[in-house]
């Protein structure tokens, strides 16, 4: 095949590609926008917005258009600060900012001056999320670390949210709960923005240790299309490496000590659940790229009682006399009309036994 032919096929794979309808994306960063105004609240266009991440060092800038507006997508979850910077007036910083997967409003009020003249501000940006209208929750990953949850399954916590019901599920937790007076099974769960849910069964497909949870959001109404699908959407957010190189270890431990006996049974079950693992992340090149590395392992071991039958040493041999009659199984009453298969009359009486 000559060299044109080569070139021809593979720009057509190229534009294939290209052209192949692309499922909806789910959303695993927030957005800080805004509006700059001096001191008689008139826009200003042209300011410099610099948005940096105070534990990466990632620095992100952006501009004010004529309304004096600035719109800055996919910024990761994390603390940042914000410096808006423009010839002829002060130099604000605004510090002390804590974004998560939301979408929050940073506005700046510009002084006259210098620009080597600098005003800083340490404070949270609003709470009320005025940006858009859906209902949702956020848990932080150092919250859910403190929590008492039992056998710490992140999604657990869903058990805790208003609204939320046993749905068609066996239980409130995972995948087996409605929101909102939906049915089970109804809800989006995503993992970083990929999907976290079985294809077939609608199951969960894992749950992501608790010391790898950045953030934990639950949004049961009102939610953007960029979410997929789902009548509720359930997100967690993993942590990501720093500039500093930190790491972490855990084990966890239960026993039968403090369990009570079953009252069919003359013992304690025995009972062993050990789950241990660690976590590190650190720099791969400063401000730039990092790495995160989490290993967790379960082992556990538990009895169940129950009520069995087991053949005697004479059933195994074939003898099952002393047992009560084994009937036809097609007559199960004592008395019970049958047809006769060669004449097909109905006939009346007792089952007989084999």
């Amino acid at each position: 095949m000559s060299t044109l032919k080569l070139r021809t096929a593979f720009a057509a794979a190229c534009l294939a590609v290209c052209l192949a309808p692309a499922p909806a994306q789910n959303r695993n960063a927030g957005e800080i926008r805004g509006t700059v105004v001096d001191q008689t609240d008139a826009a200003v266009p042209g300011v410099s917005v610099a948005i940096l991440n105070v534990q990466t060092g990632v620095l992100q800038q952006f501009t004010t258009n004529s309304a004096g507006v600035y719109v800055a997508p996919s910024v990761l979850a994390g603390d940042y600060t914000v410096t808006f910077a423009k010839e002829g007036f002060r130099k604000l910083v605004r510090s002390g900012i804590s974004l998560n997967v939301q979408t929050i409003t940073v506005d700046a009020r510009l002084d006259l001056g210098s620009l080597s003249q600098e005003v800083s501000v340490n404070a949270q940006a609003t709470l009320v999320q005025t940006e858009t209208a859906e209902r949702s929750s956020t848990i932080l990953g150092s919250t859910i670390k403190e929590m008492p949850l039992v056998g710490r399954d992140t999604y657990a916590l869903t058990a805790l949210l208003p609204g939320v019901n046993n749905g068609n599920g066996n239980n409130a937790s995972g995948a087996g709960v409605g929101f909102n007076g939906t049915a089970a099974y109804q809800a989006n769960f995503t993992v970083d923005g990929g999907s976290n849910v079985r294809p077939i069964s609608q199951n969960l497909g894992t749950s992501p240790p608790l010391e790898t949870i950045d953030e934990l959001n639950f949004r049961t109404s009102n939610f953007g299309a960029e979410y997929g699908n789902g009548l509720a959407v359930i997100s967690v957010i993993t942590k990501s490496g720093t500039n500093q190189f930190k790491g972490s270890l855990f084990y966890f431990h239960q026993n039968n000590a403090f369990n009570a006996r079953n009252f069919f049974q003359p013992t304690v079950a025995p009972f062993r659940w050990h789950q241990y693992g660690g976590t590190i992340g650190g720099p791969i090149k400063k401000d730039r790229t990092f790495f995160f590395f989490s290993y967790q392992r379960q082992q556990r071991l538990n009895y169940s009682s129950g009520f069995y039958t087991f053949p005697t040493a004479s059933m195994r041999q074939g003898d099952f006399s002393g047992l009560a009659p084994i009937y036809d199984p097609r007559y199960s009453l004592q008395r019970e009309r049958r047809v006769d298969p060669p004449t097909s009359a109905r006939q009346s009486g007792p089952a007989e036994p084999y």
